[in-house]
């Protein structure tokens, strides 16, 4: 009798892991040569069961896999190809996914900074600057390329920063908690060695400064930058220097926003800002989780394109991850010929 009943909870175990178990299939796609990936790895992560692998698979040489996932629950596919990593979240129940992966190298043409958007607020007692830079990459290589295996993003940071989060995110992923190099940590110089892929891809740098009522920043692009935006507390003031021009875009709204539209890229952003405050928190628990890249980026909104390069005004938003609507908008003059991404003119209303 004992044998029987072992014998069937084995039998009913058995069921049981199966009846859990759903098959996934899929293809691998190298868009770079627009043939079958064939020899990727494909690690199968179960978001349920602290991020552990629990399967491991290789694609054949129609770029295809398969492999049993657990049934009802969201997975995340773990991609690598030529040493670059690609991730593809699955929703429950999906029968079968297609990947699109790309050739990689250390340096790839076609990329250029949409824009670098510089938010700073101080702490309740003001000797604390909390200052973050969002950077919005742009890789439209031709053919697609995808630039990793050395530093893939290079940045500055002033003297006595103290980094306390950086970050990453892919082309249509979710932000990802992502480590950076020290290049030359003594000149707050620093990178990121998170691929670059054909597509936008995001990052950003948290750090604090000691602060005693005024500090003077000087940054330096790595890469041809669209837009340079600062945003502040209505509290705090802003004063452009050097050679840089900053208009503002920020009417009778909780932040104030300057930006500079297409700075040369061989000169440093100086600025300097002072006094104390905070920008609006948060209405919604997780929005500033779930979707901090999405902070400040430029949204231009206009009729049509301009044409013949006539000089015209251009409406922009600028939207807080922390908050579901605009916290600045505006209008300024612009070129029709040098707008590319972050903004675009509007013929209708010449200036």
């Amino acid at each position: 009798m004992l044998k029987r009943t072992s014998l069937a909870a084995l039998c009913l175990a058995a069921f049981t892991a199966t009846a859990m178990a759903a098959s996934l299939s899929g293809t691998v796609t190298n868009r770079t040569t627009g043939k079958p990936s064939k020899g990727d790895t494909i690690a199968l992560i179960n978001t349920a069961q602290s991020m552990d692998e629990i399967a491991k698979v290789t694609t054949d040489a129609q770029g295809k896999f398969q492999v049993n996932a657990p049934d009802g629950g969201q997975i995340l596919l773990h991609i690598t190809h030529a040493g670059a990593e690609y991730f593809k979240s699955v929703p429950p129940e999906t029968p079968s996914v297609d990947i699109d992966v790309y050739d990689s190298a250390p340096k790839v043409d076609g990329i250029v900074g949409e824009a670098l958007v510089f938010r700073a607020e101080t702490d309740a007692s003001g000797k604390t600057l909390h200052v973050t830079q969002n950077y919005f990459v742009q890789n439209s290589s031709a053919p697609a390329k995808t630039q990793y295996g050395g530093n893939t993003l290079e940045f500055f940071l002033p003297p006595g920063a103290q980094i306390t989060q950086t970050m990453a995110s892919a082309p249509n992923g979710l932000p990802t908690t992502v480590e950076v190099k020290a290049v030359d940590a003594g000149s707050g110089h620093y990178a990121f060695t998170f691929p670059i892929r054909p597509g936008e891809t995001r990052f950003q740098v948290a750090y604090t400064l000691p602060y005693s009522g005024k500090q003077d920043f000087s940054l330096k692009l790595t890469v041809p930058t669209g837009d340079v935006a600062v945003m502040l507390p209505k509290s705090m003031q802003f004063q452009g220097q050097g050679q840089t021009q900053f208009q503002s875009i920020s009417p009778d709204v909780s932040a104030q926003t300057y930006d500079a539209h297409t700075p040369p890229f061989a000169q440093p952003i100086q600025f300097s800002i002072s006094g104390t405050g905070q920008l609006p928190q948060a209405r919604h628990a997780g929005r500033s989780n779930a979707g901090f890249l999405r902070a400040a980026r430029w949204r231009a909104r206009c009729a049509r394109r301009s044409r013949g390069g006539e000089r015209s005004v251009v409406e922009v938003q600028v939207v807080d991850s922390r908050s579901p609507g605009p916290v600045a908008s505006g209008r300024r003059g612009c070129d029709a010929e040098a707008q590319r991404g972050a903004c675009r003119c509007d013929p209708a209303r010449p200036t």
